[in-house]
C-alpha cells in the first residue's frame, strides 16, 4: 500500500512540475525532474518517471516529448495559450468597472494558468494597464 501511495505521490508531483515549468519552448530533461523530484522527497527511478508520463498521457494531458538534446519532456497545451491569456489580463485590468483590489487578484489568478516563467510578465501586463489615466 505504502507504494502505491509513493507512486500516487510522484505522479502528482510531476504533473505539477510539468505545468508550473514547461511550454512547448522550454521542457525539463530526465536528469531535472529526477532532481526536483527527489527535492522534494520523492526520490525515483527513470523507469518509473516514463511509467507516470505515460499514465498522465492516459488521464489526457498533453506532455510532449521533444527530441532536444537532451531530450525535454513538457506540458504541451494548456487552457489557454500565451497570447489569449496577455489579452485576458489586459482586458481585466482595463476595466474599471471592477475594483482595483478586484482587479489585481483576477490578474494574479489568471497569471497562474501559465508557466512559472510567463508569470511575471502577465503580472508586468496587469501593472502596466492599472497604471493608465482615463479610461
Amino acid at each position: 500500500m505504502a507504494g502505491n501511495s509513493r507512486t500516487k505521490a510522484r505522479t502528482l508531483a510531476l504533473a505539477r512540475m510539468l505545468w508550473d515549468e514547461t511550454s512547448p519552448e522550454r521542457g525539463l530533461t530526465m536528469s531535472q525532474i529526477l532532481e526536483r523530484l527527489s527535492a522534494e522527497g520523492v526520490p525515483t527511478e527513470r523507469k518509473a518517471v516514463y511509467r507516470n508520463v505515460a499514465e498522465l498521457r492516459r488521464f489526457g494531458f498533453d506532455i510532449r516529448t521533444y527530441q532536444r538534446n537532451p531530450v525535454e519532456y513538457a506540458l504541451a497545451s494548456r487552457l489557454f495559450d500565451p497570447d489569449e491569456l496577455s489579452d485576458a489580463v489586459a482586458a481585466v485590468s482595463a476595466c474599471r468597472g471592477i475594483p482595483k483590489r478586484r482587479r489585481k487578484a483576477i490578474c494574479s489568478k489568471l497569471a497562474k494558468l501559465a508557466p512559472k516563467g510567463d508569470r511575471q510578465q502577465l503580472l508586468g501586463i496587469a501593472g502596466s494597464c492599472s497604471d493608465r489615466k482615463g479610461r
